[in-house]
């Protein structure tokens, strides 16, 4: 197959026809530069790769990046981390699968598992011999996702996913590969080192790829390098590039002169070449024009290109790092200029005026997109610092600038004439802010440091004459609240005045009484976000805007009671300081601000924020440089220039930003997302409290403006907005399921209908886990078993003791009516022992009576007396169990006691024939103590032992 190239006439025609294209056809790309100050581990880039979950991966000399559009994260090679990649130079990247990217490398090539977020190296024999050159392993994969990988110098392996090693592939091919590329079809182009390009099949047989010889292409020049691209072989020869398709040459292109080609990439019908030297083309296909891709920096050495989603060029250079480039269609058209623009006019006849600060008046071509000179010093300005431009109603055009006095150019006149104001009256300069009522026959002038100037103007022909002038001025008697005023505006009463001062915050002046009232004195209650006013305009429904150094202001002064509403970063403005104001045909109102301009609807009370990423002259826009011409379009100036756009116009990119975790950490402590969650489902443990999810809104334009939300379903069903921030924080969530949902919006903050999903499963305590709750039953079971045991025993007992109590008290009873009975006996002998011991005793006082008698008289009266004795004791032990009886000690003589008993026993003895003799110690005297037994016990117990002697001789 032998390919031809075209002639170096079309070249020529093409350089012509690109450089005959509109500069408008460029202005639309955007390049924005990405190096290690954004997080790349190194600025030269070798390759690109955008998987399939829109992570874009970049091989560098000093490690492999993974960019999510805001940030990066960096892998590289750690001699003590086994999982890490085996070299930092980075060749080639290729995704297997979604789970499986393959990097070469410039020693072995390495197998990413998504899971793991580990490597795998694979040096293929080079264990022990490292490579002496670059790119010493080339890779490549088949339609079939089998991995094929040649390495110089030990030949061509093909991976065996079963056994996870490379295995040799059967060739016969040269030994000097330098490249090789396949593409869908499996077939293989090989570039030897002396330039000749030969074609191979691979088949799969049975799991087993086999390599088959087809031809050499042969081509009119060595071939330096072989590109594919959209299945397209792309060949090099260092002097033209030829585009072909299954066998069918598509184009040949000319390489310029001294330019050596890094990379050749198809685009849709474009070929995109880019320059060792610094550049890119793009090749139109199908009618053979290109162009070149001006924005791209001059010198700038390019390694490779990349197309990816979302239409990008990315673009790897030698040492500053990565130019992403995208057209970009903004509804904003811009115009710089040397200087800042402070205000804005428009003539009868359509001309926009622009007022500069140091380049006077300048005239806006809506055409050209450009500006050019109007009016300045030399044409009359007082100064070229312009503040403000106004028109009143006959058309005549008035400026304040910083200079003395005031500037005007009649209708249809192009001369500067300067208001002739006369001399009595005193001077002033820097005019912020201009306002004509009373048809026109009042000017009134704000400034920086004169205060409210009052000027009453005679018309007479085509200028003007100052009648009279007053200046309102502080200190005085009737004075605004600070002299210098940036805002005048009429109010909803023709003599009503609103002027914005810088620190005194605003004022209302009566015109008629000449009166000025603060907020305070309109009332009390009302505060303003700041005093520091710099812009004034009147809203809908009797309101008032008020922009200030910290904040918006609504004012409603009419209302009951008067009322303020606040707009601050806290609700959603990029930025505090409001520079001005504008309301559209909409009734919805326009900010500018230090950080771009925001929109603001007021129905919904959504805010919308554009910034320089979305086109505008710079970020940064001036005091009161705002403006609505008769057609609608609204005007912004700033520092770097101005914006015009229509407001029905403004179209935001439709691209659905999608949404994936890119980060988990736990008690501040980074997991693996794949380990933790399974089956959309992450499960904590009650001593995980504190969790934090970091997402990634997969939007390569402006990704730091995506915005987040979330809701945790069960939990707090409202959304909460996040702003840009992808980290939600989840603390101290209560043990139970719920699940969390989030949505992102893309660059330009348009909200995806797209919501990513997470179930949380937070684990009980383990104080309220089952098996807790088990235990809990069981020792409850027992508690309330041993409860009721010793209930049950007390109840026993006191039962047990209430019987005994009861039966004690029966016996007491018992006892007591015993006692009773005995004492009523005692009490009923008395009578007869009575009548027995008078007898015996009146007997024995006679003395008359022998002896016999007497003794026996005497035993009568002496049982007698023991009888009653004991009757006696009897009462006494009745009294004793009552408490009653004393104890006390006696003196008892033994032998009297035992003489006495002995006498009632001598008879019973004589009768039975017994010798009874008693045998005592005279002397013996006992001392009976009380807790001893009594005298009448010792008797009992002698007259026992005297009845037992008897019947132990004597038995009955």
């Amino acid at each position: 197959m032998i390919l031809r190239k075209h002639s170096y006439f079309r070249y020529i025609c093409i350089l012509i026809y690109s450089c005959l294209m509109p500069v408008l056809l460029h202005s639309q790309n955007v390049v924005k530069q990405i190096s290690n100050a954004d997080g790349l581990s190194n600025n030269s880039v070798n390759c690109f790769l955008e998987d399939s979950e829109h992570t874009l991966w970049v091989g560098t000399w000093d490690g492999l990046n993974a960019y999510n559009g805001r940030s990066f994260k960096t892998y590289s090679y750690n001699k003590k981390d086994a999982g890490s990649i085996s070299n930092n130079v980075i060749w080639q990247i290729i995704e297997q699968s979604d789970s499986i990217l393959w990097v070469s490398t410039d020693y072995g090539v390495n197998r990413w598992k998504r899971s793991t977020q580990q490597f795998t190296p694979y040096y293929l024999g080079t264990q022990n011999n490292p490579p002496k050159q670059e790119k010493s392993f080339l890779l490549d994969i088949t339609s079939g996702k089998h991995i094929i990988c040649y390495v110089k110098e030990q030949g061509l392996f093909c991976f065996d996913d079963r056994k996870q090693e490379f295995v040799s592939l059967k060739n016969d091919l040269p030994d000097d590969i330098r490249n090789f590329v396949i593409d869908s079809k499996d077939r293989i182009f090989f570039l030897t080192g002396h330039g000749q390009l030969l074609h191979y099949q691979l088949t799969v047989r049975n799991s087993c790829p086999e390599l088959s010889f087809k031809e050499e292409i042969r081509h009119c020049a060595p071939v330096s390098n072989i590109y594919l691209s959209q299945d397209c072989l792309i060949i090099n020869d260092d002097r033209t590039l030829t585009v072909s398709q299954d066998n069918r040459i598509l184009d040949s292109i000319n390489i310029p002169e001294n330019k050596t080609v890094s990379q050749a990439i198809c685009h849709g019908e474009y070929l995109l070449i880019s320059f060792i030297e610094g550049g890119c083309i793009r090749y139109n296909l199908e009618n053979g024009t290109s162009t070149e891709l001006l924005q791209l920096p001059e010198k700038a050495s390019i390694f490779t290109i990349y197309i990816g989603s979302q239409n990008i060029l990315w673009v790897g250079t030698d040492g500053q790092g990565i130019l992403e480039v995208y057209e970009h269609s903004s509804p904003f058209h811009t115009v710089k200029t040397n200087y800042p623009v402070r205000c804005f006019c428009e003539e009868d006849n359509g001309n926009i005026l622009v007022g500069t600060k140091g380049e006077g008046i300048l005239l806006l071509d809506k055409q050209e997109r450009g500006v050019n000179p109007y009016l300045s010093t030399g044409n009359g300005l007082i100064s070229n610092s312009v503040y403000t431009i106004r028109k009143n109603m006959s058309g005549d055009i008035f400026i304040g600038t910083e200079g003395a006095g005031i500037n005007y150019i009649p209708l249809n006149g192009n001369q500067v004439k300067k208001l002739g104001i006369p001399a009595e009256f005193p001077a002033f300069r820097a005019v912020y802010s201009i306002l004509f009522t009373h048809n026109d026959s009042l000017l009134w002038l704000g400034t920086s440091g004169y205060g409210l100037i009052k000027l009453s103007l005679q018309r007479e022909g085509k200028s003007y004459r100052v009648t009279d002038m007053k200046q309102y001025k502080s200190p005085g008697p009737s004075s605004p609240s600070n002299n210098i005023i940036y805002s005048v505006i009429a109010g909803y009463d023709e003599n009503e005045l609103w002027l914005g001062t810088r620190g005194g915050g605003i004022n209302k002046f009566d015109i008629a009484s000449e009166r000025f009232r603060q907020m305070n004195e309109i009332d009390p209650g009302l505060s303003l976000t700041n005093n520091d006013v710099i812009y004034l305009t009147k809203g809908d429904s009797a309101s008032i805007w008020i922009g200030t150094s910290y904040g918006l202001n609504r004012l409603f002064p009419t209302a009951t009671p008067p009322s303020i509403t606040e707009y601050t970063d806290n609700n959603g403005l990029p930025n505090n300081t409001i520079h001005g104001i504008l309301k559209d045909e909409n009734g919805n109102i326009w900010a500018s601000t230090n950080q771009g301009i925001s929109f603001i609807d007021l129905p919904s009370g959504k805010i919308t924020n554009y910034s320089s990423r979305n086109g505008l002259q710079n970020d940064e826009f001036s005091d009161g440089a705002i403006f609505k011409d008769k057609a609608g379009w609204l005007y912004f100036g700033g520092v770097s220039g101005l914006n015009y756009f229509d407001e029905n116009k403004i179209r935001l990119r439709e691209h659905i930003a999608s949404l994936s975790l890119n980060s988990l950490k736990i008690n501040n402590t980074s997991q693996n997302i794949y380990e933790r969650i399974r089956n959309h489902t992450l499960r904590l443990d009650y001593d995980e409290p504190y969790i934090t999810l970091g997402f990634a809104a997969h939007d390569f334009i402006n990704n730091e403006n995506c915005e987040f939300s979330y809701r945790i379903i069960d939990f707090a069903d409202e959304w909460i907005y996040n702003e840009n921030n992808p980290n939600i924080v989840i603390t101290k969530l209560p043990p139970g399921k719920y699940k969390l949902e989030v949505k992102c919006t893309n660059g330009d903050r348009v909200w995806s209908n797209e919501i990513y999903s997470l179930n949380l499963d937070i684990a009980y305590p383990w104080w309220l886990s089952t098996t807790a709750f088990i235990i809990y039953f069981i020792l409850i079971a027992i508690a309330i078993y041993i409860t009721q045991s010793v209930i049950k025993n007390r109840i026993r007992l006191n039962r047990q003791i209430l019987l005994e109590h009861i039966e004690k008290q029966n016996q007491q009873r018992i006892h007591e009516s015993k006692l009773n009975f005995f004492t009523n006996v005692a009490h009923e002998f008395f009578t007869p022992l009575t009548l027995i011991y008078g007898p015996a005793q009146h007997l024995l006082e006679k003395a008359d009576l022998d002896s016999y008698t007497k003794r026996y008289i005497y035993i009568i009266k002496n049982n007698a007396d023991r009888m009653q004795k004991l009757i006696n004791e009897l009462m006494e032990f009745r009294k004793a169990e009552a408490g009653h009886t004393a104890i006390y000690a006696e003196k008892v003589d033994i032998q009297l006691l035992v003489d006495y008993v002995s006498d009632n026993y001598t008879e019973i003895a004589e009768e039975n024939k017994i010798d009874f003799q008693l045998q005592k110690q005279r002397g013996i005297i006992l001392y009976n103590r009380p807790e001893c037994t009594g005298k009448n016990n010792i008797q009992f117990a002698f007259q026992r032992l005297q009845i037992y002697a008897v019947r132990r001789i004597y038995p009955c």
